[in-house]
């Protein structure tokens, strides 16, 4: 094989003829060795050995254990299914009283959100046997008229505010919680509910 370098002249390296290596032409010959080597061939100086072939590999003996890389990690074992006992919770929400098979939940001025969750705690009680039925007392709809005639008050600020405005339309009342049953959300779990209304308050 013939090539040129600027130093040397033209070589003839099946003779033993090296090029220089630190001339342009050298260079950029040794950048393309690696880059069709990736990488392997190292820069090559005046006199320098050629690199040594690599170690040839050999089949182990008969019997002889294979020397492998480190094992892929196992999955774990499946967990064994846990027997269903006395006690089911249902996080982050706790019922208000369960007795005889039957659950009850208040709710009177929270978020309506709220009865997304006694609903699944329903749901979930009933699944596991736990429970037979559910209830829920919660505000009838006649009672926003009721608030709408108490006036207002004043907060520790100072702050003078209508007193319906602490029961707004996205806070726990019969309208909130009908649709959410027609829905399904309590699942198999019967679900009877109570409207508090004004009949039922006293001054």
């Amino acid at each position: 094989m013939v090539v040129q370098c600027d130093r040397k002249g033209i070589l003839d390296l099946t003779r033993g003829e090296q090029p220089c290596g630190e001339c342009a032409r050298c260079k950029a010959r040794l950048r393309k060795q690696r880059s069709r080597a990736g990488g392997a061939i190292g820069l090559l100086g005046a006199g320098s050995a050629a690199a040594a072939p690599p170690p040839r590999q050999t089949a182990p003996p008969s019997g002889a254990g294979i020397a492998a890389g480190p094992a892929p990690p196992l999955s774990p074992p499946p967990r064994p299914e846990q027997p269903l006992g006395d006690v089911v919770t249902s996080d982050p929400h706790k019922i208000d009283f369960i007795k005889n098979r039957v659950a009850f939940d208040l709710e009177w001025n929270s978020k309506d959100q709220t009865f997304d969750r006694d609903l699944f705690a329903f749901r979930a009680f009933f699944e596991y046997g736990k429970i037979s039925v559910a209830v829920i007392v919660t505000r009838a709809d006649a009672l926003q008229a009721y608030f709408k005639s108490l006036g207002t008050y004043t907060d520790k600020r100072g702050k003078v505010s209508p007193i319906a405005s602490k029961y707004g339309a996205s806070t726990t009342h019969m309208s909130m919680l009908l649709p959410r049953l027609r829905a399904g959300r309590s699942g198999g779990c019967p679900v009877l509910v109570f409207g508090i209304t004004k009949r039922l308050l006293k001054k």
